[in-house]
């Protein structure tokens, strides 16, 4: 069944997509028929299931990433040109901003005449705005760099970006978008103010939410205006050679705990590979709940060491991007990186392709995947490149398993694009060679039918990662702290909030101890204050905002409206307060 927001192609019992998350059926308010999305009235009672009008949402506060992105030189190409000739060079770089802008979901809010102000997360909130902000930034100095040539300024009329990025939370509603307001949005401007000509300053929470991605350098804290205390400032350098997979590089870590179970599945499946047999097998679980912790944990174990390792990974914001997870495989093993030549590139393509089909048939389909031209492949129809750049990554990845037992792991790919998917597919339910596949995703997705997987038999399995039980919880917390001595409160807290979630738990220990709010005192853990007033962590506060987002105008309105009355609540009193009364259900 074909989704009608993302054309992604689900299972006939699916009620929901397992791409996006949008219902595929509607259900009638009045006796819970299903219907197809197409109906106009119940198929069983004959109701209309016309959408009544949605109460407007109300204000509300969301985590965002704003960019000021400044031309440095303005001053100076004004005093020196025609002002015609000024508003064309202008008019060409806020086009391509807002094209770029465009590319990572940001919005343009506004353009102060050499200054343009992007927000990330406004409209549409992602676990990556933070990401998104940094890539998009870079390719607006990028595009800025390469135009200024072809305007032949002069030397002393350079046209170079400086910008300023920030993440934290801003209050809209939907009548007044255009009238945003805070610390981020100022903070952002301000660190655009203090960046050098070809510098992209970024506050903490950008830098902690993108470090697993970039390189920075940490600047000496920064005065600025409107701020009483010193600024923490961080120069993005470059993107990083190899992405880390674990969700946080610096504070306070713990060992590895409750997936022992888990991990002896992993290492069973290395013993198939090494006799000769291919494995599939499948890591899903909710957000946070360890996914890259266990691979990680799995890969370093010494069973794994001599097997080949390649490695893939799908980000939300290549979500529309035709065989994203495949080019990343191959960029990785081949070692192509962002910013080579293209002549570089096609050679890279032309000679490992060369070394492990032992013919160049497949060059230009896998070089088609990073927009190179060849004329085999001028105006071909699109079924026969299909087959063709299917065949060539097949033999690949076959070429790759003779060199010795192989690991591919493909990470993330409930954000794969469906492109990835369907070569994915093929792939997986064909398979032929002694490689174990390795996919991580999350629960509401799933990568092979029923029918599928009962044609793989012992050759798949899928391990289902759960919150941890409340012993480990405790033991996560110890081993975290480093003591078994915890605060009363906290150990409460804990338990009544973080429901075992690893990701939830590490990000909420370190972010009372980075507030000052948990810390030690004579050796000994202790609370500044009650936390009962802690804000949920910015990075955690990003997961379940994204997920608010994918939820429809009315059933987002009925959150608000039952967040007022509490997290524990009687239907009834819903009922009497909603606007929403006929779709309650």
């Amino acid at each position: 069944m074909e989704c009608l927001r993302c054309t992604y192609e689900n299972p006939a019992d699916h009620k929901f997509c397992g791409k996006c998350g949008e219902p595929l059926l509607r259900v009638c308010a009045a006796c819970g028929g299903e219907n197809s999305l197409d109906n106009q009235f119940c198929g069983l009672c004959g109701a209309d299931l016309k959408e009544p009008e949605v109460p407007k949402l109300l204000g509300e506060r969301k985590q965002v990433t704003v960019v000021f992105s400044d031309l440095s030189g303005y001053t100076t190409i004004s005093d020196k040109l025609d002002t015609e000739e000024v508003k064309e060079i202008m008019d060409c770089i806020f086009a391509g901003i807002i094209g770029i802008a465009a590319k990572y979901d940001g919005n343009v809010e506004k353009f102060l005449g050499d200054a343009a102000m992007i927000v990330f997360g406004l409209s549409k909130t992602h676990e990556d705005d933070a990401l998104r902000a940094i890539k998009a930034t870079t390719e607006i100095h990028a595009m800025v760099a390469e135009l200024e040539p072809k305007m032949r300024l002069g030397a002393d009329r350079q046209l170079i970006m400086h910008s300023g990025i920030d993440t934290g939370p801003v209050v809209i509603t939907p009548a007044d978008l255009a009238n945003l307001a805070g610390a981020t949005i100022n903070l952002a401007s301000r660190l655009a103010d203090r960046a050098e000509a070809g510098e992209i300053l970024v506050g903490k929470e950008t830098y902690r939410q993108a470090e697993r991605y970039f390189d920075f350098a940490t600047l000496e804290p920064l005065s600025v205006k409107g701020k009483t205390d010193l600024v923490d400032a961080f120069k993005v350098l470059k993107p990083k050679d190899k992405p880390a997979t674990v969700h946080r590089l610096s504070g306070l870590k713990a060992q590895h705990v409750g997936r022992q179970l888990e991990l002896g599945e992993l290492k069973e499946t290395v013993e198939l590979v090494q006799e000769g047999c291919g494995s599939i097998v499948a890591v899903s679980g909710a957000a946070g709940t360890g996914k890259s912790r266990l691979i990680s944990e799995f890969r370093t174990a010494r069973d794994v060491e001599n097997i080949q390792w390649h490695e893939a990974y799908s980000y939300s914001y290549a979500q529309n991007i035709p065989y994203f997870l495949f080019t990343d495989l191959l960029s990785r093993a081949w070692q192509i990186n962002e910013g080579d030549p293209p002549e570089e590139i096609r050679e890279k393509i032309r000679s490992n392709t060369q070394r492990i089909l032992g013919t160049e048939e497949s060059v230009p389909y896998i070089g088609g995947l990073y927009s190179l031209k060849y004329p085999e492949i001028d105006e071909i129809d699109p079924e026969f490149f299909k087959s063709r750049l299917y065949d060539g990554i097949k033999g690949i990845i076959k070429g790759l398993s003779q060199a010795g037992p192989t690991i591919l792991l493909l990470e993330d790919i409930h954000w794969a694009d469906p492109s990835s998917i369907e070569l994915l597919r093929s792939i997986l339910t064909d398979m032929r060679s002694p490689v174990l596949i390795l996919c991580t995703y999350r629960s509401h997705f799933s990568i092979l039918g029923g029918e599928q997987i009962l044609s793989l038999g012992s050759a798949y399995r899928e391990i289902v990662l759960n919150n941890l039980s409340s012993a480990e919880t405790q033991d996560m917390l110890e081993s975290l702290l480093g003591t078994e001595d915890i605060p009363l409160e906290l150990k409460q807290f804990v338990k009544a909030s973080v429901q075992g979630n690893p990701f939830y738990l590490e990000e909420v220990i370190n972010s009372f101890s980075e507030s000052g709010t948990l810390g030690r005192v004579d050796g000994e853990w202790e609370l500044s204050r009650s936390i009962d007033e802690i804000d949920i962590p910015q990075t955690v506060n990003g997961v379940i905002a994204a997920r608010l987002d994918l939820l429809d105008q009315t059933t987002k309105r009925v959150l608000q409206e039952a967040s007022v009355i509490g997290k524990s609540f009687h239907p009834e009193i819903l009922r009497k307060i909603t606007e929403c009364p006929g779709q309650l259900d």
